[in-house]
């Protein structure tokens, strides 16, 4: 017989429940916390994405993201999942870099690569989800490679 519990974490499609059984025998247990490791290990965390940059990570178009901050529940080599909560789309993808740094010392390169015109344009728009940055704050470039469309509930069968 199955048992279903109710988690408050990482719920990409809005999924309420998580078959306890099957995280019991995957992972010896639920996962907890901000990141989530199924079955081999591998699977690390998670990154929200603006519904907008959904066909992008279906596409293979958008390799690179910019986040607030020094994230470090994700390293490079580890697979996570990225999702858009509004359309319930998730995607899997392996960390190819991770570097913590500060907004105003993101490369030409990776702002060019995520889709910014100019570096003025950066702080303006990045306002839009972080509202108070500044130049100077800390900032984190993830690059991911390998993008493939997975559910949630079937991540940890997702084909590499």
């Amino acid at each position: 017989m199955l048992r279903y519990v109710r988690f408050r974490f990482f719920l990409p499609f809005c999924l309420s429940f998580v078959c306890l059984a099957e995280l019991s025998a995957c992972c010896g247990g639920p996962p907890s916390g901000r990141s989530v490791t199924l079955c081999d290990g591998t699977l690390k965390g998670r990154i929200r994405f603006a519904e907008h940059l959904c066909g992008k990570l279906a596409a293979g178009s958008k390799e690179i993201t910019l986040r607030s901050g020094h994230r470090r529940h994700i390293r490079t080599g580890q697979r996570v999942i990225l999702y858009c909560m509004q359309s319930g789309r998730s995607f899997m993808a392996r960390m190819t870099e991770v570097r913590h740094t500060s907004w105003q010392m993101v490369s030409d390169q990776e702002l060019k690569d995520d889709g910014f015109k100019s570096r003025e344009s950066l702080l303006p728009i990045m306002r839009r989800y972080y509202p108070n940055i500044a130049a100077t704050d800390s900032a984190t470039v993830y690059r991911f490679t390998g993008v493939s469309s997975c559910s949630f509930a079937e991540a940890h069968r997702c084909s590499w």
